[in-house]
């Protein structure tokens, strides 16, 4: 239980916490067998390429439109064809174990799984294709489709009010401290986890000491 009553929501993010992702452009090249052409990384193109992602995760660039602004951002380093393998490439596999933690969860009276994951059109859709822990949530939230991206307190909001409860209510996991101070900034009793670790024992632990498993 928490501080202020009974948990009714468990929160996952997706990435780096029910899946596993490269965290660098760098690896993902190398995981797709692409070359990493080191000028992408000037400052120039690193703030242009940021700026494309981050449109592409609130919903304000189209779909059609995300591969030829990310190339324009790397003044043409890489094709379209390239930057979508790398786009692709991204995402890895699900952790282990994550799947039966969630399905003990849908199991558990008083208690809903969802999930609060920054991503865009693309990986969203891959995402529920690919992944059974992805399938199984009971609610799931897309920084594309609420129009705002975490740490920013408007996707908080957003899922607060979609879910119809308040932030006390809620246990939410996630592999970044931004958004777990974010959320708990909030009410929200957020925990980080090391994605580098095993997520699903970590979480384990964590529900446990809520009296949720």
């Amino acid at each position: 239980m928490g501080e202020n009553g009974p948990i009714r929501i468990v929160c996952f993010d997706l990435g780096g916490v029910i899946i596993r992702i490269h965290y660098t452009w760098e690896d993902t090249c190398k995981s797709v067998g692409l070359a990493v052409r080191k000028e992408a990384h000037e400052p120039k193109r690193l703030a242009a390429t940021r700026s494309v992602t981050e449109a592409f995760a609130t919903g304000r660039l189209e779909e059609d439109l995300w591969a030829r602004e990310m190339v324009s951002a790397l003044d043409g380093l890489y094709s379209a064809e390239e930057v979508e393998r790398i786009h692709e490439g991204w995402l890895r596999d699900q952790y282990p174990g994550i799947d039966d933690v969630v399905s003990i969860l849908n199991e558990t009276k008083g208690v809903c799984t969802a999930c609060l994951s920054n991503t865009n059109p693309r990986h969203w859709r891959m995402m529920k294709e690919r992944y059974p822990a992805v399938r199984m949530l009971q609610h799931r939230h897309a920084s594309h489709l609420m129009g705002y991206a975490k740490p920013d307190t408007g996707i908080y909001e957003a899922f607060e009010t979609a879910m119809q409860c308040d932030g006390p209510s809620i246990l939410f996991f996630d592999d970044l401290e931004d958004n777990v101070a974010a959320a708990r900034s909030r009410g929200w009793h957020a925990h980080q986890i090391d994605p580098a670790g095993d997520p699903a024992d970590q979480v384990r632990t964590c529900l446990a000491s809520y009296g949720l498993m």
